[in-house]
């Protein structure tokens, strides 16, 4: 079911940390189908070979030649579980009976993790991806094991309080995103033990970079307009189609509104197309490569992000501020601790007036806009992939100690 570690790992003995890494099993690491979790999940391993801190294993989902990515990385190894194959996929539904009954705290891909061969009590500590019901699973197997949970989203909260404490007693650690996620679930239980570890990116990627922008300014057909943008997923929690109504009505002249995101099978397509239909200003773009994604940025000049649900903390946002852009979003939740005052606008969630407002008022004052954008990017340093490595780094030799 999964393809075995170099056994180098199980017989090392030096005095180098030892770390297991176990993902969510649904994306493959290296993250060569992409996924947020996936990609920092890489840049730690990316930065090991660096700066050979941990010997470490990964236990990820399988992918079509993912050895050969995998077999570049000298100072980790890797647990490939066969995820596409029938009988995994069966597993898969007999496990998710069995928990939906109340059998098992496992699912198929971490009942793999715990079975494979791989001696996880020799190692220092596990490292759990977003699953929280993995700390349940494996706390029932390794009694002794430090195991930390890096939490992405809100899963640990008041509204879900039973499940939320056993997840809090079963961690060592809790790593969270922002300050939102870590007040959430500091809530549950006041003696959690949770430290604040906000994402990071490589912002040398969103450097400016105009090589593709003569390109796809005559593709959609870009002169000197006023270009708002959006990226990320097409829903209504993310409020497009909030955003979308308000460019119709700001009657600003001389504007384009870039909409960025998969919108294939998304509840908004027909809106999207429509509005789209009936003003040539608003331009559906559709996926776009996250190496490509910096050309859409640096064409424009207001980055938007009015999502209505409560983020827990704003990738996208990131990206833009590294791109020197200033942003307008809407007080949903660990999306506000990106930027500041200086870099950003935060109109209250779901309100058309306030967003239409703060539109106009960056679209009208050049000089503030690109005095924002300066200091947008200086703000993302705040944000780098190193400084996200290095904090990980302590935090998981303060968990040991």
């Amino acid at each position: 079911m999964g393809e075995k570690i170099n056994t180098i790992w199980l017989t090392q003995i030096n005095n180098m940390k030892r770390l297991i890494i176990i993902t969510n099993g649904t994306l493959p690491v290296p993250a060569v189908c992409g996924g947020a979790v996936e990609q920092l999940t890489q840049s730690i391993i990316d930065e090991n070979e660096r700066r050979h801190h941990f010997d470490i294993v990964v236990f990820t989902s399988d992918y079509k030649n993912i050895k050969n990515k995998q077999e570049f990385y000298k100072n980790s190894d890797f647990f490939t579980v066969k995820t596409g194959c029938k009988f995994y996929i069966i597993k898969k539904i007999y496990f998710y009976i069995l928990k939906k009954i109340g059998a098992t705290k496992k699912n198929a891909f971490i009942n793999e993790v715990i079975k494979s061969g791989v001696i996880i009590n020799e190692y220092d500590f596990i490292v759990v991806e977003n699953n929280p019901f993995y700390i349940l699973a494996l706390r029932e197997t390794f009694k002794k094991n430090k195991i930390l949970l890096h939490l992405h989203n809100d899963y640990i909260n008041v509204e879900n309080y039973h499940f939320s404490k056993a997840v809090i007693m079963g961690a060592d650690l809790i790593l969270t995103v922002s300050k939102f996620i870590k007040d959430r679930v500091d809530n549950v239980y006041d003696k959690s033990n949770t430290r604040l570890l906000y994402n990071g990116i490589d912002i040398d990627a969103f450097k400016n970079n105009s090589k593709n922008s003569i390109f796809l300014k005559k593709k959609y057909n870009i002169s000197n307009e006023l270009i708002f943008l959006y990226t990320g997923r097409i829903e209504k929690s993310k409020g497009v189609h909030l955003l979308i109504g308000a460019f119709e009505k700001l009657g600003i002249q001389n504007s384009k509104l870039l909409i960025v995101g998969d919108y294939e099978n998304s509840e908004l397509k027909d809106y999207l197309l429509s509005s789209a239909k009936n003003n040539k200003n608003i331009i559906p773009v559709g996926y776009v490569k996250n190496n490509e994604i910096s050309d859409y940025y640096h064409l424009s000049d207001i980055g938007v992000f009015p999502s209505l649900s409560n983020e827990a903390f704003g990738l996208t946002v990131l990206e833009a501020i590294s791109s020197s852009l200033p942003v307008i979003i809407s007080d949903a939740g660990g999306m506000q601790e990106v930027i500041d005052e200086s870099c950003g606008l935060i109109v209250k969630k779901n309100n058309e007036l306030e967003l239409i407002k703060a539109m106009v008022f960056l679209a009208s004052d050049q000089e503030l806009r690109e005095s924002m954008g300066i200091k947008a990017r200086e703000r993302s340093k705040k944000f780098s992939v190193g400084c996200y490595n290095n904090e990980f780094i302590d935090f998981v030799d303060e968990g040991r100690e």
